[in-house]
């Protein structure tokens, strides 16, 4: 018999070596998952959803600058459309608050510091209109009269 023959026949401890690099890649996950469950509180995160995808548009009306047509938690009276035409912001700067109290739209604020506090809605893609405090013509109040008839 020759060296070559017995060389092929030479046992190589190939499951050996497959079940030694499985312990190898499979060791650092499962220290992984030892360490997410005994410390869950380091691998918590938050994610806050953006105005991207949103196709929920808010379509302004030209007598809704005079009337508090969207309701929120914390403003019982209602709040007025600011602007004339919507904005343009990028979506991914506005941050989903909650929905309003009919639940069409969902309730923006931005992430700008210079925004801060406000509340907007989305009327298309990259476009937000703000709602607040009336900002357009005071309602009428008739003066009263102290002239006697």
């Amino acid at each position: 018999m020759s060296a070559r023959a017995v060389s092929a026949n030479r046992l190589r401890d190939t499951p050996g070596r497959v079940l030694l690099g499985w312990a190898m890649l499979m060791t650092p996950l499962v220290i992984l998952s030892w360490r997410v469950h005994l410390h869950p509180g380091e691998f918590d995160w938050v994610e806050y959803p953006t105005g991207l995808g949103d196709s929920r548009f808010y379509k302004p009306m030209e007598a809704d600058l005079f009337a508090p047509n969207l309701r929120i938690q914390g403003h019982p009276e209602g709040l007025f459309r600011r602007d004339r035409e919507p904005q343009p912001m990028e979506d991914a700067a506005m941050t989903k608050v909650s929905m309003d109290e009919s639940g069409t739209w969902f309730i923006y604020m931005s992430a700008q510091p210079e925004l801060s506090g406000r509340v907007f809605l989305k009327t298309g893609q990259g476009r937000y209109v703000e709602f607040g405090a009336r900002a357009h013509y005071q309602p009428f109040v008739p003066p009263v009269s102290t002239r006697k008839p």
